[in-house]
Order: structure tokens, then C-alpha cells, then sequence
């Protein structure tokens, strides 16, 4: 199950004996994907210690990265998430700025809460582990939702959603009718619901930036420091190499080959490809949207079934009023009864 590796061609040229770009850092591309969702890609970034603590915002600290860390932080956008495995791998941060020129980088915790670091706590240094890719399962799946133009709220269906896996980027086996594949059911991006109506399952997906676009967007359009000009473009092999330089994981589908990643970068809404260059469309990495912003408290959301109620309603137009305030007026005296008048009879 899962992805037919040899498909493609990158690797059919392995499999017939002869060498390709990128063999040195595609050795684990030789091994099959199974039906599982697969692990994330994350990079290790080595820090030597704690730069700055920030007094006013206990949630927030920055790093002071080793030589390693600050070239592997070239990789690293604002938006990623990461941990410190070596000690509390559960507690999940946010990059919030990577400086890589100065071996610096800003992390604050996703749900806000102190993390309570000192500078004793990393002063033998250690390493940021950030995910700069979702499963690769994932980023197949966002890049075929993304080529679809008609995105039926409902969500789209599961036997469409694989056709297109299959026509653009990969091959992936068909489930059983009815049954969901496997990494689909493990998946935490996809949202899915069974339509009797259709008689298929519907998948819906978040509209945030996957941690490989972001990935991408650095790579094509590194962050610059004040004052200095740098490339706001890149050709496709040259992408594809620096990928590939940041790990191993990366070099199967949907970036196995030119081809591949052109189709990829086609179907995202935040790459503009033109011949073989790209640029970077409305993902700003130093001004893009954040995963895992936190959300509103639920005294604030609008019920859903309350929305939908709105939305059906007819808007009424009420005719203007006049609010302006009109001038005092002084009422007219009553009349004076004359009290000198014989009473009625």
C-alpha cells in the first residue's frame, strides 16, 4: 500500500544501475512508503545557549545557535513549530524570528504558557528540533486538494482526491469501498465525514500554510538582514537541490524530481512559476500567518447551526432615520378659561 516509488523517474533510473542528481542525499527514497501516514521531517538546529530572556513575555525566549544550527536555521521559517527533545518534548514552541546571519533565533510557546527556561537550564546548549514538513503522505494530499478549482464546501470526495494523487504526483492504492486508507484515518490535517448521499467518504482540510510550503518560501526567498539585497527567486533544479540538502526525507514524492516539484509548486497558492523560476506569492516569511494561533474563547464563536441560520435569513433594509436632533420648540400658550362666564345650565 501507499506510494509506488518506482513510478517515478528519478528513481527508475536508480533501480536500471545509473546515477542520478541527488543520490548522496537519497538513499532513504530508495526504501518504500507503506500504507502508513509516515513520519513528519523535522531538522535538528544546535544551540549553544540561551540569548535573551524576555522578562515581559515569559512565554517567549531566544537562542543562540551553534555554526551547524545557524545553517540548518536557513531552513527555518516563522510559523514552524518545534520542541527541545532533550528536555520537555512535549512542550511545543513557535519560531517567531530566525536571524540565521547572526546564529539567532525567537521561539514562544504555542498555548502561551511560561516555559520557565533559565539560562542554567541550557547553558550546555542542545538542539531545537523543528518540523519543516508534514508527512510526505500530507503534502501530497494538500497539493491535490490545491489543484482542484471547484472546492465543494461539503469536502471533496475520497475516490477524487486519490485520482488526482495518482494523475499529478504519486501512486496511491485505492481503500476498499467505504473504508478510509490508512494514513487518510491517521492524518491530524484532514477532516473527514461519510455522505450517504454520495456514498464516499468527503475530506476537508485546513487553508493554513503546510510547514513544507513555509520550507519552501524561506528556501526561495531567504529572510535578509536590513539594508542588505538578496534573491527574491530561484530556478526549479536549484530548489529541488537545496530541499533534498536539508534532508534525506525530502527526496520522495512530491519531490522526487523536477516534474514533480513543478506540479507541486504549480498547485500551491503561494508559488509563482514562470518557465523554471520561482517566487514566493503572498507568504511573506516574515509576515506569514502563524499555525497554531490561538483561538477565540467559545463565548465568542457563533454556534455553527446559529450561523447557518443567519446566513439564510433575508437581510432587511430598514428605510434611513434621521437621527439629527431638531431644534427645541416652545408649545404655544393654552387659553386662559374665563372664569367670569355663567356655568351652563
Amino acid at each position: 500500500k501507499g506510494f509506488d516509488l518506482i513510478a517515478h523517474p528519478s528513481l527508475r533510473l536508480r533501480a536500471a544501475g545509473m546515477s542520478t542528481r541527488g543520490d548522496a542525499v537519497c538513499e532513504e527514497a530508495d526504501q518504500p512508503v507503506t500504507g502508513e501516514l509516515g513520519e513528519p521531517v523535522d531538522v535538528d538546529v544546535a544551540y549553544n545557549a540561551l540569548g535573551r530572556k524576555f522578562k515581559e513575555e515569559p512565554a517567549k525566549l531566544a537562542l543562540n545557535l551553534s555554526r551547524d544550527g545557524a545553517q540548518k536555521a536557513f531552513f527555518v521559517a516563522r510559523g514552524h513549530l518545534c520542541t527541545f527533545p532533550d528536555l520537555e518534548p512535549d512542550r511545543v514552541f513557535r519560531v517567531e524570528t530566525v536571524k540565521p546571519w547572526s546564529a539567532y533565533m525567537e521561539l514562544v510557546t504555542v498555548n502561551g504558557e511560561a516555559h520557565n527556561y533559565t539560562a542554567q537550564d541550557l547553558r550546555c546548549g542542545g538542539i531545537a528540533r523543528v518540523r519543516i514538513a508534514l508527512p510526505l503522505m500530507e503534502e501530497c494530499a494538500m497539493a491535490a486538494m490545491h489543484l482542484q478549482k471547484a472546492k465543494p464546501k461539503a469536502g471533496l470526495k475520497l475516490s477524487t482526491l486519490i485520482d488526482v494523487i495518482n494523475l499529478e504526483l504519486a501512486r496511491v492504492e485505492s481503500p476498499p469501498a467505504g473504508e478510509l486508507p490508512v494514513w487518510l484515518d491517521q492524518s491530524e490535517l484532514f477532516t473527514t465525514i461519510f455522505s450517504e448521499l454520495r456514498e464516499d467518504w468527503l475530506v476537508k482540510c485546513s487553508s493554513q500554510p503546510t510547514p513544507l510550503e513555509r520550507t519552501m518560501a524561506v528556501v526561495v526567498s531567504p529572510v535578509k538582514r536590513r539594508g542588505i539585497e538578496g534573491s527574491s527567486s530561484m530556478i526549479i533544479d536549484e530548489l529541488l537541490e537545496r530541499l533534498w540538502e536539508a534532508s534525506p526525507q525530502l527526496a520522495g514524492p512530491p519531490l522526487s524530481d523536477e516534474a514533480m516539484l513543478r506540479r507541486w509548486l504549480e498547485a500551491s497558492p503561494h508559488f509563482d512559476v514562470t518557465g523554471d523560476v520561482i517566487r514566493v506569492v503572498g507568504l511573506d516569511c516574515e509576515d506569514a500567518p502563524l499555525n497554531g494561533a490561538p483561538e477565540p474563547p467559545p463565548s465568542v464563536l457563533v454556534p455553527a447551526v446559529e450561523a447557518r441560520q443567519r446566513r439564510s435569513e433575508p437581510e432587511v433594509l430598514l428605510p434611513p432615520q434621521n437621527t439629527q436632533r431638531l431644534p427645541n420648540k416652545v408649545d404655544p400658550p393654552s387659553p386662559i378659561p374665563d372664569r367670569t362666564a355663567a356655568p351652563p345650565l
